[in-house]
């Protein structure tokens, strides 16, 4: 079985959609009898590509390779099957493909998205999932929303839900979680949130929340850190950033990922309070290293997590702000959440990731 695999969000800096892509190219060129053939504008054959371009530069050059190159380079490369990791297909392509649709937010709550991105997406989705031969995506709960949201029936939906980075298992060396904190300036105790800044993130409300935790005595220094770009907000960048100072959130902006596992292990607390969410990468992986979780019910954060979190309304600031309180004062629950994490997350692995996908592949080509 040839697959060519669609990895152009690698050169993203490694966001959510690029560490998924990554780790499926690693896992399925160890899969006997699939050879992957990984196709992006910035990949050599042996290596991880690398860009020194601007955003701007890196998204003008992906659209420009995605709908003039690629559908030459997939005839070349004489592949059986597609897999486009970012569900962004040419309109006329010469191979058959499958999709991964990680969520339909853009769907669900357009006005969490800048106006041209969500006439764009709408425009090329549609016909995208009409011409794939099979949609993955990484939970029920998101395979619900498509059939809600787009014209595809159940039965052309498999659902393979993702899995943290191996690395979120490993227990570090307490000498470099206490390097870390003196790297960042990180106190002992604070709450952790990862994301991009965006109304679907939620972190102006999780910000409110945290006025609210520090209001008790022995909570009055521990602050809430939030790392993670800017993306969008319909009053802008400058009045929500204005917003997290005055309400004295330390707002780190892009954070390396090498460094991310030693982050979550050094936080009290990770507080993902999404609003829509595919599956919420951050929740699985801070369980993987032992960190409790608050995060939204009703959403696919509620199917990841199970009871191995403490789940609130994420339009409740009281609740979140509770739910965090809860953690911070209780050692017992603390102990609670983070065995039921570790036990919870194992059903999450990229082996079975890999194994899963192949048998998708496989449901595609019968």
């Amino acid at each position: 079985m040839r697959i060519g695999l669609e990895v152009s969000t690698l050169i993203s800096g490694r966001s959510g959609l690029g560490v998924y892509a990554e780790l499926l190219l690693d896992g399925l060129r160890n899969v006997s009898g699939v050879e992957v053939i990984p196709l992006s504008p910035f990949l050599s054959e042996d290596k991880h590509g690398s860009c020194d371009l601007s955003s701007k530069q890196r998204l003008g050059h992906v659209a420009k390779w995605l709908f003039t190159e690629l559908p030459g380079q997939a005839k070349r490369a004489d592949v059986d099957l597609v897999h486009f990791t970012n569900p962004v297909v040419p309109p006329y392509f010469p191979a058959p493909f499958v999709i991964t649709l990680h969520d339909v937010c853009m769907f669900s709550h357009p006005h969490f998205f800048p106006t041209h991105k969500r006439y764009l997406t709408r425009a090329l989705t549609y016909p995208t999932v009409l011409r794939a031969r099979r949609i993955l995506t990484v939970s029920h709960t998101s395979k619900r929303e498509i059939v809600k949201w787009l014209p595809v029936r159940p039965g052309k939906i498999d659902v393979v839900p993702t899995a943290p980075n191996p690395v979120f298992h490993d227990i570090p060396d307490e000498t470099a979680i206490q390097n870390l904190r003196k790297k960042y300036d990180l106190p002992e105790t604070f709450v952790l949130f990862i994301g991009a800044i965006d109304v679907r993130k939620n972190l102006l409300r999780l910000a409110r929340a945290s006025q609210l935790w520090r209001r008790e005595k022995e909570l009055k220094d521990v602050p809430l850190i939030a790392v993670g770009p800017y993306f969008f907000h319909p009053r802008g960048k400058e009045y929500v950033l204005g917003r997290l100072e005055r309400m004295n959130v330390r707002h780190v902006g892009f954070f390396p990922q090498e460094e991310l596992p030693l982050l979550l292990h050094a936080a009290s607390v990770l507080a993902y309070p999404s609003l829509c969410e595919g599956y919420g990468v951050p929740v699985a992986e801070a369980m993987a290293a032992g960190t409790p979780v608050v995060t939204s019910k009703g959403i696919a954060t509620e199917e990841v997590a199970r009871d191995a979190a403490l789940l609130v309304d994420p339009r409740s600031v009281q609740q979140i702000a509770d739910a965090v309180t809860r953690i911070l004062t209780n050692p017992n629950l603390v102990d609670s959440l983070r065995t039921k994490g570790r036990q919870r997350v194992k059903v999450f692995s990229w082996k079975r990731v890999v194994e899963e996908t192949v048998e998708f592949y496989r449901r595609a080509l019968a």
